[in-house]
């Protein structure tokens, strides 16, 4: 599961998966007053493997976010929903403030502020939607997996709808 969410942030951000400079890897990076703060590539998988969510927090502080679940799969490749947001990110203390710019939810999309930790290696949200705990994301995969760009209801329920802009 890990493997197919790194292929969806992939494919809906162009980042890369793995380690490395090139802004794929997953860490933390000093901020003036020292403390740690979040960079990378991060996951978080349901118990059973078919819904999670990836989240790349990139060079000039830009972020993506997919949320998806997997439609079906086989040995090499997959489908798989997917409701996606992009926008910038600021690190204070210990709170990160999103600032949505697109997504394929339509409407306005609120500037969303999280209190973030770490536990091991695990990157903790916190905020008022929950708490979620994402793992680092070093795995590779040469799966392929076609995404349905789209919103998920407050149901549950998917409609598609493409990644366009957004006002906060």
């Amino acid at each position: 599961m890990v493997k197919q969410f790194c292929v969806l942030v992939v494919l809906a951000s162009g980042s890369g998966c793995g380690g490395g400079d090139g802004g794929g890897g997953v860490g933390v990076v000093g901020v003036g007053s020292g403390a740690p703060q979040p960079s990378g590539d991060w996951v978080f998988s349901s118990p059973d493997g078919t819904a999670g969510a990836a989240l790349d927090l990139g060079p000039g502080d830009t972020y993506t976010v997919l949320i998806g679940t997997i439609t079906s799969s086989g040995q090499n490749s997959a489908t798989a929903n997917a409701q996606v947001e992009t926008g910038t990110f600021a690190v204070t203390g210990n709170q990160i403030t999103f600032t949505p710019k697109q997504s394929t939810c339509p409407g306005p999309a609120p500037v969303r502020v999280d209190t973030y930790s770490f536990s091991g290696q695990n990157l903790v949200l916190a905020g008022p939607a929950g708490i979620v705990s994402f793992a680092p994301n070093n795995s590779s995969s040469t799966a392929t997996v076609g995404l349905t760009f789209g919103c998920f209801s407050d149901a549950g329920v998917f409609m598609a709808s493409p990644l366009a802009p957004v006002s906060n």
